[in-house]
């Protein structure tokens, strides 16, 4: 079984931060969550957002992104990260990267009272962005449907179809 990256993509709300935090402690293998390594960083997602822009959150998304080893590490990516070239050439080219998907009224439920900078956009905005990454996220091999899915039942599923089942601690 290949050893290379587990990617977990998304909308935001969608569980890939929880799924992550799920399943980082109960293996051994690097791990990376996009967001977090930013603000480790370059400081705060929000402060990006309102100083330099979205655009410039995108390059140092894609930064971070290419800067991670190729095997061996569960990475937990940006809501937006898909809309990179770089990031989605190499996420759906990979057997291991999982969507998690869900509705758009459930997703928005989860982030509505959040102050991510996308939120602060309003109800409308957040739907535009869903429509338009949503085609992105279909073409990524396997699919976890949120709806119907725990995020113990989603880690589950991520560690058993993949190399992480051996990398148990």
């Amino acid at each position: 079984m290949n050893r290379n990256n587990v990617f977990l993509v998304g909308f935001m709300g969608s569980g890939k931060t929880a799924v992550y935090n799920e399943i980082a402690p109960l293996v051994n293998a690097g791990n990376f969550d996009l967001d977090k390594e930013i603000i480790k960083h370059y400081g705060s997602i929000d402060t990006i957002f309102e100083k330099e822009g979205e655009s410039h959150f995108r390059l140092l998304e894609q930064k971070e992104f290419t800067s991670i080893p190729d095997e061996n590490c569960l990475v937990a990516l940006g809501g937006g990260s898909i809309e990179s070239d770089i990031i989605f050439d190499k996420i759906i080219s990979s057997s291991n990267a999982f969507y998690l998907m869900d509705n758009i009224e459930n997703l928005w439920e989860r982030i509505k009272d959040s102050d991510r900078p996308l939120v602060r956009r309003g109800k409308d905005e957040v739907i535009k962005i869903f429509n338009k990454r949503e085609s992105l996220y279909e073409k990524i091999l396997n699919k976890i449907d949120m709806s119907k899915t725990t995020i113990n039942e989603a880690s589950e599923i991520v560690i058993e179809s993949t190399w992480l089942k051996d990398a148990r601690i």
